[in-house]
């Protein structure tokens, strides 16, 4: 950091070093606003740019920002005028847990559980209150247009007890101290953060401008990865019916960080397995990537495999012996049931099917009522008496199926064809081919001289 200061200060030619804003990196979305004069119309789009996005203004409408900007930010005059505000949006760990719990709602953590909200709100509304009243809003910067110029400042709290900002105004050599001291709190912090901005206020050196939309008087430090030491218990084989690979998925000791508990980790592949060789009891360390994305490696990396586990030969739902290439195992028998489900849900997924389970598929393709994509075509009414027969399937579950696979018959050609799961033909190439053949003509002809170029 201090070499990047140093070439900064030797970029704008500068006797002096520049005065620090630094400040915590929230890991959440970029949320803009653009207010008019006195707070009187505000607008909340999904870029922080105050210029471009969707408008999700319903979301946030019953926040108070005026009251949030003017109680507890340098906010000066920009009350009166129109400007742009960029916030992070985030749910604290405890909301989280609340609205998991609450209304059921997906997310690994509580950003990827934010994206969802932003983009999918709807419904009641007195549930969607509840829930958009658990979503923080942090200013960061104000945009403003002053003598017919564009400027944009970081938002500095004026007391940092009352708001989930944690930032100081500093030289450019306190900022190891404040770097540190913040990454001791990380784990006692209710919210994501995975680092801190740093960004000069003296004009000089503000003046260095923009490049390629990065500002060059601003930088980012990131944290090191959360870890921590645990042995490695045993290994579970994932089977995916759409490709056919079996994923090798380490279940270690439990480990818990930012109050989640982990003790499996997928190794991806069979390459990344054979280059592990791991062993029961083995010492690995459990790595959390960006607060989302967990990872191990060996704590000693030079020990010597004593006893490898193995990797299993055959293929967990058919028994059919396992095929191997440079990276995967998988299963390659046309009869195996685990990929002609795979192969429905696939179709399915592809066609823009939402709120079908996978376990749905499973349990009507082994009960018989739907074992190939041409089932899915039969008249709704005899579909929904054969669901019926199926355990746990009742009247409304039948209806709620057809009703939710009823887009699979109003579709292109080509997105038909894309969604067979036949290798090397994605959906664009699909509707290439269908914009010189017709479909049921494709039988018949052997198919020469197409170039996909797009």
């Amino acid at each position: 950091f201090l070499d990047w200061v140093e070439l900064r200060k030797s970029q704008v030619n500068a006797d002096v070093y520049p005065i620090t804003y630094v400040s915590t990196k929230m890991d959440g979305l970029s949320v803009g606003a653009e207010i008019n004069k006195g707070f009187k119309d505000i607008k909340f789009i999904t870029r922080g740019d105050g210029i471009y996005g969707i408008n999700i203004t319903h979301i946030f409408n019953k926040h108070n920002i005026k009251g949030l900007l003017l109680s507890n930010y340098e906010f000066e005059n920009h009350d009166t005028v129109e400007c742009g505000i960029t916030f992070e949006a985030i749910i604290s760990w405890t909301n989280f847990n609340y609205i998991k719990d609450t209304y059921n709602l997906k997310g690994t953590n509580p950003r990827s559980m934010l994206a969802g909200i932003l983009s999918r709100l709807e419904g009641d509304s007195e549930i969607n209150d509840d829930i958009t009243s658990r979503i923080d809003l942090v200013p960061l910067r104000i945009i403003y247009e002053e003598d017919g110029q564009i400027k944009e400042y970081p938002l500095i709290p004026e007391n940092e007890k009352d708001t989930l900002h944690l930032g100081q105004v500093i030289w450019h050599d306190e900022v190891e101290n404040f770097y540190n001291e913040i990454q001791n709190k990380r784990k006692t912090l209710d919210y994501m953060i995975d680092g801190v901005v740093i960004e000069f206020l003296t004009d000089t050196y503000r003046n260095l401008g923009k490049h390629e939309g990065e500002r060059k008087y601003s930088v980012a430090l990131k944290f090191p990865y959360l870890e921590k030491v645990t042995k490695v218990i045993n290994m579970r084989y994932d089977f995916n019916g759409v490709s056919g690979r079996v994923t090798p998925v380490v279940q270690f000791e439990p480990v818990i960080i930012n109050g989640n508990t982990y003790q499996f980790v997928s190794l991806s592949n069979r390459k990344r397995f054979d280059e592990l060789s791991l062993c029961v009891g083995d010492s690995i360390i459990f790595e959390l990537r960006n607060d989302v994305l967990g990872y191990i490696r060996l704590e000693d990396e030079d020990r010597i495999a004593v006893n490898p586990i193995k990797f299993i030969d055959r293929c967990p739902s058919c028994n059919h012996v396992l095929e191997t290439d440079e990276n995967y195992s998988f299963c390659s028998n046309v009869n195996c049931n685990g990929l002609r489900k795979g192969k429905i849900i696939n179709y399915l997924t592809k066609l823009g099917v939402e709120g079908i389970a996978e376990e749905t598929i499973s349990d009507l393709y082994d009960a018989g009522v739907i074992t190939t994509i041409e089932d899915l075509y039969e008249p709704a009414e005899e579909l929904i008496v054969r669901i019926q027969t199926v355990p746990r399937y009742k009247l409304k579950s039948a209806e709620n199926f057809v009703k939710a696979i009823k887009p699979i018959k109003s579709v292109t050609e080509g997105d038909l064809l894309g969604a067979l799961n036949i290798p090397s033909i994605s959906t664009t190439k699909a509707n290439l081919i269908t914009d010189n053949f017709e479909l049921r003509d494709l039988k018949k002809k052997k198919i020469t001289g197409i170039e996909f170029t797009k």
